[in-house]
């Protein structure tokens, strides 16, 4: 079976999916999802989409939410929330590293 590209579409929507829905523990669970819902979406090309694919559409969407975020609450009371956890650690990463920031340490504070 030969695999293809995914689209920017999918692959964005596959991470923002992953990192918002509880019931899912692990890529795989993912990509048997996407299967069973007629989306041919492996893990070999999820995995080797997330190590090529372009950040941009990521920053976009963090820029429109913070956009967003401010026009709801203000700027003294908004506040950025950004899910950290081992799903999203990658991309957070590549993310990071695009923007000249290597070998950050990432920290969650409460307040």
């Amino acid at each position: 079976m030969t695999t293809r590209a995914i689209s920017t579409f999918t692959f964005v929507s596959s991470w923002i999916g992953f990192a918002l829905d509880k019931s899912l523990v692990s890529m795989r669970d993912l990509c048997t999802r996407m299967t069973l819902q007629g989306i041919n979406l492996n893990l070999s090309t999820f995995s080797k989409a997330s190590k090529i694919r372009e950040s941009e559409p990521f920053e976009k969407i963090i820029e429109e939410l913070t956009k967003r975020l401010i026009a709801k609450k203000g700027k003294a009371d908004a506040r950025a929330m950004f899910p950290i956890d081992s799903t999203i650690i990658t991309l957070t990463s590549k993310l990071l590293w695009e923007e000249g920031w290597h070998q950050v340490k990432l920290l969650v504070m409460i307040r």
